[in-house]
């Protein structure tokens, strides 16, 4: 287990260049990281798969442990975002597919809506803009003032409200649980505490394609070679050191693929009951990229 654990660098890939071609697995699809994104992305390739096999590999014990469980569970309109931008239109159908595919696996979730709540008159101007801009990207949504608000919602403090019904609440744990149901009855194969130590391109065997190097865990077999036709990088907070893994120590995905981390907190209220039925988010501050600190509800 130490072997596999502590090699990395560039010793991983040496050892994978040197891996016999015929000792290595085959499969189709090699997807890193047991996320939301890599179980959702799993899933589909291994109804795509045919005989070829597709390959889920999690560095940590189980699916979903870190961004995909440490997150508010908000399904989100896509308000935020520019009109023609790749967000905006995921979040729009990704929403519409989420929806279905709850109802289909019974994954609870809930439709609280959002509020997006101004202070002043000159908070209340970005609110019309907001509206427009749903309007423009086929969002509900519609504005009401002081006494609408105070009647809808009285423990909140609101100048006035943009009000939409397309924001949501999710069960983020039973959700992946469906996926990784689904990915076992699509007959795709899936390990846990698997971890991608050396990732390169097949020049090799001129078929194209990549080859990984994957330290198991397992003390008996410590590493395990394989060659995929195609590779999904889901991994998350670590999917820019798999990317830089393709490429020499100057090129320039070092800096193009590179995270920024911003650190962010939750915070759970534990007294007594405050009657909010919605998302409460603040106008974001023009200054910043954040929404801003908000209320958001979960399934509990």
């Amino acid at each position: 287990m130490r072997i596999g654990r502590r090699l990395s660098g560039a010793a991983a890939a040496v050892r994978l260049a040197e891996w016999p071609a015929d000792d290595m697995a085959e499969v189709e699809h090699l997807v890193i990281g047991a996320g939301v994104v890599g179980l959702a992305v799993g899933r589909e390739l291994a109804a795509r798969a045919g005989g070829g096999g597709t390959l889920v590999v999690e560095k940590n014990r189980h699916f979903g442990m870190e961004t995909s469980s440490r997150n508010s569970e908000v399904i989100h309109a896509g308000i935020h975002y520019p009109r023609d931008s790749l967000r905006t239109r995921l979040c729009i159908e990704g929403r519409r597919l989420l929806t279905a595919y709850c109802a289909r696996r019974e994954v609870p979730c809930q439709w609280p809506g959002k509020w997006v709540v101004a202070q002043s008159d000159e908070q209340a101007e970005h609110l019309h803009a907001l509206a427009r801009h749903c309007r423009d990207v086929g969002v509900p949504a519609r504005i009401i003032g002081r006494r609408q608000a105070a009647a809808a919602e009285p423990s909140v403090c609101a100048h006035a409200a943009l009000v939409t019904p397309a924001t949501g609440i999710i069960d983020s744990h039973a959700l992946m649980a469906a996926l990784s149901v689904d990915l076992a009855d699509r007959g795709a194969d899936y390990a846990p505490g698997a971890r991608v130590v050396a990732l390169c391109r097949d020049t090799a065997s001129g078929r194209g394609g990549y080859r990984a190097l994957v330290a198991t865990g397992d003390a008996a077999a410590p590493l395990m070679a394989v060659r995929a036709a195609v590779v999904v990088n889901a991994a998350g907070l670590w999917a820019d050191r798999v990317a830089h893994m393709l490429v020499p120590p100057d090129h320039a995905w070092r800096t193009q693929y590179k995270l920024h981390f911003a650190k962010g907190r939750y915070y759970t209220y534990a007294g007594p009951p405050i009657a909010v039925r919605t998302l409460v988010y603040p106008v974001p501050d023009k200054h910043t990229t954040s929404l801003g600190t908000h209320l958001t509800l979960d399934m509990a």
